[in-house]
């Protein structure tokens, strides 16, 4: 198993002691996807071959609450005990904090597979958008067909009444049938 190890572990109160910090990322290392570390201090101290005594003094400073620590959970304490009867086995209290941590790296190449999908469903949505416009498109273009065809008709017609008599166009206003002024005027 493998752990981020965070560069602001150096500006914490445990780095004050290397060798509590260096216990500490030891345990981080044996830890599980929860954080715990179900081992006594005998076998840490063989597994990671430190000292029997080293790691005692680390688990003892880690385990005790601290004041100036970041996270006030637990009293600022680093570890606890996973069961109180016991006096071995210890869960890393912010480990899952720090594990859902996304560093720069994970968070750029997540951020290229969630681009490269979206632009992948852009284009095949592009592709059918192109067959829809064209099918809308022919039904505009005959509109505008027509529209330019009724400015035509309606652009001689002003042309024609423009030749006839004055006294004409007020007489056949007076008309009942209207509908017969287009073929009139033709």
């Amino acid at each position: 198993m493998y752990v981020k190890i965070f560069s602001q572990i150096y500006d914490s109160s445990i780095a004050e002691d290397y060798l509590v910090r260096l216990v500490f990322e030891d345990l981080l290392i044996l830890a599980d996807r929860d954080g715990h570390v179900d081992m006594t201090v005998a076998a840490i101290a063989r597994r990671t071959n430190v000292p029997l005594r080293v790691v005692n003094r680390a688990i003892e400073k880690l385990s005790s609450p601290d004041p100036d620590s970041r996270t006030p959970d637990e009293e600022g304490r680093r570890i606890v005990l996973l069961d109180p009867h016991r006096s071995w086995g210890w869960r890393i209290v912010n480990y899952a904090n720090y594990r859902n941590i996304r560093n720069d790296e994970d968070r750029r190449e997540y951020n290229r597979e969630k681009q490269r999908e979206f632009r992948s469903r852009r284009a095949r949505s592009d592709a059918s958008l192109t067959v829809k416009r064209c099918q809308q498109c022919q039904p505009r273009q005959k509109q505008k067909q027509k529209q330019r065809q009724r400015r035509k008709t309606s652009q001689r017609l002003r042309l024609r009444l423009l030749s006839f008599p004055i006294g004409f166009l007020s007489m056949f206003g007076t008309t009942t049938r209207k509908c017969a002024r287009k073929s009139a005027l033709r």
